[in-house]
């Protein structure tokens, strides 16, 4: 009986007009974002990259010849 209730309150609820259903939705598999390998994997090259360019500055400004 409330199985049927539920049914009726549902088809009342539910008269939208000229509205068809094409396909059921799909569950996704996992979430869409963010991907976190490939955030990590830009993340990594960026430190790379930054910490290769920091030991060139400080290189370059130790070897910097001083005034006297």
């Amino acid at each position: 009986l409330f199985s049927r209730i539920t049914e009726v309150s549902i088809a009342s609820a539910a008269k939208l007009g000229d509205v068809k259903i094409i396909s059921k939705a799909a569950v996704p598999g996992g979430p869409s974002y963010p991907d976190k390998k490939k955030i990590a994997l830009i993340a990594a090259a960026a430190g790379f990259f930054i910490g290769i360019f920091g030991a060139f500055a400080a290189d370059f400004i130790e070897n910097q010849p001083r005034s006297v």
